[in-house]
């Protein structure tokens, strides 16, 4: 019995957001192979909070887990794994006025540029983006699947064991992968340390 043949609209990937998914996440996975392989390690912490809108307000607690390493530009590349916890509004509308826990996780690309020292402290400003997914739809009646931009400054001393305080804002949304994508904007501070 021969199985149906499929239409080009049926194959896998074909003409879906999918397709992009993957070729984002293959991109952040393999942008950081033109770098040296690691140098620095740093481990932080963000807590934030978003912009009340209509759709309510949101709490973020993530831990950072990141690897950086110099290129022959004047910054540096790293990825950055972040476990996050997240609270949000039950329904789209915030209607109920009650929230939910969110377990979520991200992976992203960085590009930081650290600054000459001034005193005890090295400034600097970084960008860094890549996909993150969640337990649950964010913002509800979404998608779990969807996209964390950032960008923030901050300084990291000097020492043994280098600290780093920051500020970041950041954006999340599914960049329409979803029919929905109202987006979410966070402003957060960052504490950690180098731990290489």
């Amino acid at each position: 019995r021969r199985c149906p043949r499929q239409t080009q609209s049926e194959l896998p990937f074909r003409n879906s957001p999918m397709k992009n998914i993957v070729f984002v996440t293959l991109l952040v996975l393999a942008l950081p192979a033109a770098a040296a392989w690691p140098e620095q390690f740093s481990l932080y912490g963000i807590g934030a909070k978003s912009a009340p809108n209509k759709h309510g307000q949101w709490s973020f607690q993530s831990l950072n887990l990141e690897a950086t390493g110099r290129t022959k530009w004047p910054f540096d590349w790293g990825l950055v794994f972040a476990p996050t916890h997240m609270t949000q509004p039950v329904d789209f509308f915030d209607t109920l006025h009650e929230t939910e826990s969110v377990r979520a996780a991200s992976l992203s690309l960085l590009a930081r540029k650290t600054f000459s020292q001034r005193g005890s402290v090295r400034p600097y400003i970084e960008l860094s983006s890549g996909p993150i997914y969640a337990s649950r739809r964010v913002p509800e009646s979404t998608s779990h699947f969807n996209f964390i931009s950032q960008a923030g400054v901050g300084v990291i001393t000097n020492g043994h064991t280098p600290l780093i305080f920051g500020l970041r804002v950041f954006h999340i949304s599914n960049a329409g992968y979803a029919d929905s994508n109202p987006g979410i904007n966070f402003t957060g501070l960052l504490f950690g340390l180098r731990l290489r």
